[in-house]
């Protein structure tokens, strides 16, 4: 146990299905027995709408943190700080009085993509994707806001503020409004390259700048409480509490991937390949984003909209006979595990485009949804699964030639995310497909860590340790025969997915 007379940290990472609150120590390591997490849910419609009651989604984030200091009240552990990071591109309105007044829309509220065209009109997507670091998309602000402003104008009309779940967090606890540069580089709003809002953009939106929170970088924290929250959480009252950061920058910090030698490849509810440098911002190429974690480490990759929820999907919706032991979730996992290491590398023969929640890196089609190809009477729900497992894969294939450009040639694969790492059949999948090593991430939450360290970087408690915190866990290497198969198997795909360009 912690003698805590070092500094500790509350992290709270607040994912698209779950929120969770973790307690860390300087050397960077969880307090196992320390720590909540409660699931939620989005709604989603048929149009393609993905969103939340914002203050609703703020009440779980408060009952997750009231459950946390329970244990933490019994144990007599002393928080110096809170760090918090949330998932990206995610935006509500806020009338004059602080309060909500639209729903929190989510990064895979694909409904935006009706406006892409006007949007295309106002801005070059070249000369945007460069200054921004973000393609032209649905999942950005400035598609969100404009098209909420189009199909809803009474409640635009009320909106003061647009703000992400982060800030609007830290508003109400602090009441402070703000927004971390980290969250700002994956809206579409923010001139990257100077790091402050681009006025082309807001511009082209029916936006006002004074609608927009003060930048601020990740290290700019503040010890101040609201009173009604001082009374609820004494033991945070004298807590230094830090702006909300991009999860998918904090999981880059938290599994070890801080350096462009190291590349996270995550696989949550969402897939991500990304890549941490020091120093300016990068263009992306064509099909990839560059985002940063603060002023100082651009973070750059692809990002995919389908990846452990497709494989949820496809485990509720078809008809797998489960033994008669399989009861869990855990031991579906385990199960499906099994049963994939059985079949063949594409088997099948299906050709599967994975876009039930619309596709995003490298071709960002924001209309494309998903097709499966190929089905039989022969055909068994698990070799459609296997086929889903092995489409991400591809994905991840396109994404990693055009990253590796920006790679050095002995970089490593770094395997993280809750998805990816309950499931050993996939990991090799994705080594097969890649023709590469993947080592597993032992960090279970790399997120919530990540957003800890940075925590951790800014009050001075540790230096460099970003770049020399290289734990990794068991190496999965490719098969050759598998990997030939699965580049026949690529190219079918890629093949049939330019069909419908």
């Amino acid at each position: 146990m912690n003698s805590f007379n070092e500094p500790l940290v509350l992290s709270i990472d607040i994912g698209t299905s779950s929120v969770r609150c973790q307690v860390y120590e300087s050397s960077g390591r969880a307090m196992q027995e320390i720590g909540t997490q409660i699931p939620y849910s989005m709604t989603y419609t048929p149009d393609g709408g993905a969103f939340i009651d914002l203050q609703s989604l703020c009440d779980r984030i408060y009952q997750t943190i009231d459950s946390t200091l329970e244990e933490i009240r019994v144990k007599k552990i002393p928080i110096t700080a809170v760090a918090c990071c949330t998932f990206w591109h995610n935006v509500a309105g806020i009338d004059a009085s602080g309060t909500p007044c639209t729903p929190l829309l989510s990064w895979n509220d694909t409904r935006p993509e009706t406006i892409l065209p006007e949007l295309c009109r106002k801005l070059d997507p070249q000369s945007f994707t460069h200054r921004t670091g973000c393609p032209m998309h649905a999942s950005y602000l400035p598609s969100k806001i404009t098209w909420f402003h189009a199909t809803f104008p009474a409640d635009a009309k009320k909106v003061r503020y647009w703000m992400s779940l982060g800030e609007y967090l830290h508003f109400q606890l602090t009441g402070q409004r703000v927004c971390s540069i980290s969250m700002a580089s994956a809206s579409g709003l923010l001139d990257s390259t100077l790091c402050q809002w681009d006025p082309i953009v807001l511009n082209a939106i029916p936006a006002d700048p004074s609608q927009f929170s003060p930048l601020v970088d990740a290290n700019q924290g503040i010890q101040h409480l609201h009173p009604h929250y001082t009374q609820r959480w004494p033991e945070l009252r004298h807590a230094v509490w830090y702006p909300a950061l991009g999860d998918g920058a904090c999981s880059n910090i938290g599994s070890g991937c801080a350096t462009p030698e190291r590349v996270a490849m995550m696989v949550g509810t969402s897939g991500a390949m990304r890549a941490v440098w020091r120093g300016a911002y990068r263009n992306p190429p064509e099909g990839l984003w560059c985002y940063r974690i603060d002023r100082d480490r651009p973070i750059q990759g692809g990002a995919l909209s389908n990846g452990g929820n497709l494989i949820d999907w496809l485990r509720d919706s078809l008809d797998i006979h489960w033994p008669k032991d399989t009861n869990t979730l855990e031991e579906k996992y385990r199960y499906l595990d099994r049963a994939l290491r059985e079949l063949p590398p594409d088997g099948h023969g299906l050709t599967f485009l994975p876009f039930l929640a619309g596709q995003r890196s490298p071709r960002w089609n924001a209309h494309r949804t998903g097709t499966l190809h190929g089905l039989r009477l022969s055909t068994k729900p698990i070799e459609i699964v296997q086929a889903g497992m092995e489409a991400v894969a591809f994905r991840f294939q396109l994404i990693h030639t055009l990253l590796q450009n920006r790679l050095s040639d002995n970089h490593v694969l770094i395997a993280t995310g809750g998805s990816l790492l309950h499931s050993g059949a996939w990991v090799q999948i994705l080594a097969d497909v890649l023709g590469r090593d993947v080592f597993l991430s032992p960090i279970a939450e790399a997120s919530c860590r990540g957003a800890s360290l940075i925590a951790l970087e800014s009050l001075g408690v540790i230096q460099d340790r970003l770049e020399i915190d290289l734990c990794v866990g068991e190496r999965v290497s490719p098969r050759p025969e598998a990997h030939t198969i699965y580049q026949s198997a690529l190219q079918r795909h890629v093949d049939f997915e330019m069909q419908f360009n």
